[in-house]
């Protein structure tokens, strides 16, 4: 609780962040919104699919337009693939100010911030491209449990066993993302923490770090990632069996939708901010390993974990 109240007040300090998230959320999904909303008026002004929109949003429609028209599900796809790079970029880009910024406990400075973002922008995309290795691993987890059916029950295991694999799996899958994105976390934070331009040593590092504090750095990330997915549940609850477009509650779905974005943005920095806050009180405590007595110093100490 103690990193939370102080990313809390981080937050507090820092709030043109949630802003510059923001727009960084709400531009990538207008990247998808308008060309599809334009595409997609037009295929269903022109077929009886048109009617299916009239009381409201089915998302039936839009998955069969999707399969079967082949003039909506290329482009949907494809505005897809652009967003989601578009968006990754933007967040690798503004991590680098981010971290830096909590990692100095400063109050937000744009100077700081952008130097901090362009700088570390081409040191992340080479610690992406060196992490992908580990997020095969981390995704290959899962089929733990399929090797553990496999072994102990044979190819024709009970139904019930089946029923909570498929549980099982699920949560390991969940838990093998959430291991890679804390690695991946702390390593950004080991490399602005200290400027290191070599992402193999960052990497190795953010590895480290994860698994020498693994339950407290899993713990951190937890309610976040849980508090994420709730958010989406009742974000789906709520807009999914939408009335009628009326312009009342045309406004409603805007507004629920805005609030949905900025739910997202200050949960992603609220992580951040906890863990830039634990890491700065566990990195001096990392014990040294005993070196040749002649007063050299171990520049990166989390080497030596």
């Amino acid at each position: 609780m103690r990193y939370y109240r102080e990313a809390l007040h981080k937050l507090l300090r820092t709030k043109t962040l949630i802003l510059l998230f923001y727009l960084l959320n709400l531009g990538s999904a207008l990247i998808v919104a308008l060309p599809f909303r334009s595409v997609l008026g037009t295929v269903a002004g022109h077929s009886f699919t048109g009617g299916a929109f009239a009381s409201g949003f089915d998302a039936e429609v839009i998955l069969e337009l999707m399969s079967r028209n082949t003039v909506v599900g290329p482009v949907f796809q494809t505005l897809i693939a652009f967003a989601a790079a578009v968006y990754g970029i933007g967040i690798l880009f503004f991590s680098g100010g981010v971290f830096g910024l909590y990692l100095r406990n400063d109050r937000f400075d744009a100077g700081e911030f952008w130097n901090d973002a362009g700088r570390m922008f081409p040191r992340y995309l080479r610690l992406f491209l060196l992490s992908l290795p580990v997020l095969v691993i981390c995704y290959c987890i899962q089929f733990l449990e399929t090797a553990f059916v496999r072994i102990v029950y044979g190819p024709d295991p009970y139904q019930t066993v089946l029923y909570w694999g498929v549980w099982i799996r699920t949560g390991l899958g969940y838990l093998g993302l959430l291991i890679y994105a804390v690695i991946f976390d702390y390593a950004r934070i080991f490399a602005i923490d200290s400027d290191e331009r070599n992402m193999r040593r960052a990497l190795g590092n953010g590895i480290r770090f994860v698994f020498r504090h693994f339950l407290p750095v899993i713990g951190i990330a937890l309610p976040v990632f849980l508090a994420g997915l709730l958010l989406l549940i009742l974000y789906n609850l709520v807009t999914g069996g939408f009335p009628s477009p009326s312009t009342a509650g045309l406004i409603v779905l805007i507004c629920l939708q805005q609030a949905y974005i900025a739910g997202r943005v200050k949960l992603r920095l609220i992580l951040y901010a906890v863990q830039t806050s634990y890491f700065a009180r566990k990195v001096p405590e990392t014990p040294e390993i005993d070196g040749p007595s002649d007063g050299i110093i171990d520049p990166n100490p989390l080497l030596t974990i």
